[in-house]
């Protein structure tokens, strides 16, 4: 059944207010309102085109859950967020050009975000695709961006700056490269194939996860993480290259280490090393500021004995250092 059919030819008018024709069995907008004031739902229906829209929504636009394989036909300017999730989207072609919410095209079967808009000011999510490449991903995405769940393998297209979080989980990713320059949120690129962290981002100023790759090596990480950083279940034998400062608690867990060394200089949450079963030794923390607990196999109250003596030394040996300074200084007056 057609607009039309249910409700009459509308085509000429203005609807002011919201427009709700959710799960009515529509197969066609052939009839609808030009232009809706307020939100726009005609989710749950049988659509499989978008011809006959309104072509101007002053709110939200819904089309989620139909059979829809093409976005031809919808609305040139939507003002709120626009859903075209879970329908059967092989392209973004004919969507919106700017929307001043988010974007959700998940759950479809787009293989390449041509057409998606060029701004986005909301977060804009396109998991659970098939995806290969984010070409034509949004070049200015103001919320988070999420393409986890896909196939990709690489982030070449990838906005280079997202004001929120950005989540590559589960592709298969080889490489970080064409990642965003600057993530304001958390970065989350776990469970991939990567063996390098090379082409991360050089600031996160939220969480950072790396878990459930092939990591051997840490270099190209952040110098600095403001949350949490986890790098556990990878194939690491030690931890050079980590971020010099996590101000979250900070996992290696599950890995092959051998040492510690590379470790943060400063972690303010808690230090996770468990599951090491090649780590013999905590000697290479020697110097690290923890300011939570140390989680390890190993004897830590041993360790936390040495790291006492070991911050004494230095402190005295930061003394001496002052006291020869001024000596020396005393001695050319």
């Amino acid at each position: 059944m057609t607009f039309k059919e249910k409700y009459g030819d509308h085509s000429s008018e203005i609807y002011k207010g919201n427009l709700d024709i959710s799960n009515q069995q529509l197969t066609s907008l052939e009839g609808c309102y030009k232009e809706v004031q307020g939100n726009f739902y005609c989710s749950d229906n049988e659509l499989n085109s978008l011809e006959g829209a309104p072509k101007i929504v002053n709110g939200y636009f819904s089309c989620s859950r139909n059979k829809l394989i093409s976005l031809e036909g919808a609305p040139r300017t939507v003002n709120g967020y626009f859903s075209c999730s879970s329908n059967q989207l092989i392209s973004l072609e004919g969507a919106p050009r700017n929307v001043n919410g988010y974007f959700y095209c998940s759950n479809n079967k787009l293989i390449s975000l041509k057409g998606a808009p060029r701004t986005v000011n909301g977060y804009f999510s396109c998991s659970s695709n098939q995806l290969i490449s984010l070409e034509g991903a949004p070049r200015n995405v103001n919320g988070y961006f999420n393409c986890s769940n896909n196939k990709l393998i690489s982030l070449k297209g990838a906005p280079k700056t997202v004001d929120g979080d950005f989540n590559c989980s589960r592709n298969k990713l080889v490489s970080l490269e064409g990642a965003p320059n600057t993530v304001n949120g958390d970065f989350n690129c776990s469970n991939n194939k990567l063996i390098s962290l090379k082409g991360a981002p050089k600031t996160v100023d939220g969480d950072f996860y790396c878990s459930r790759n092939k990591l051997v090596s840490l270099e190209g990480a952040p110098n600095t993480v403001n949350g949490d950083f986890n790098c556990s279940n990878n194939k690491l034998i030690s931890l050079k290259g980590a971020p010099r400062t996590v101000n979250g608690y900070f996992s290696c867990s599950s890995n092959q280490l051998i040492s510690l060394e590379g470790a943060p200089n400063t972690v303010n949450g808690d230090f996770n090393c468990l599951k090491n079963p090649k780590l013999n030794s905590l000697d290479t923390l020697l110097g690290t500021k923890i300011k939570g607990n140390i989680q390890s196999d190993l004897s830590v109250k041993e360790f936390e004995e040495d790291q006492k003596l070991f911050n004494k030394i230095n402190k005295n040996l930061s003394k001496y250092r002052k006291l020869k300074r001024l000596l020396q200084a005393t001695k050319i007056g």
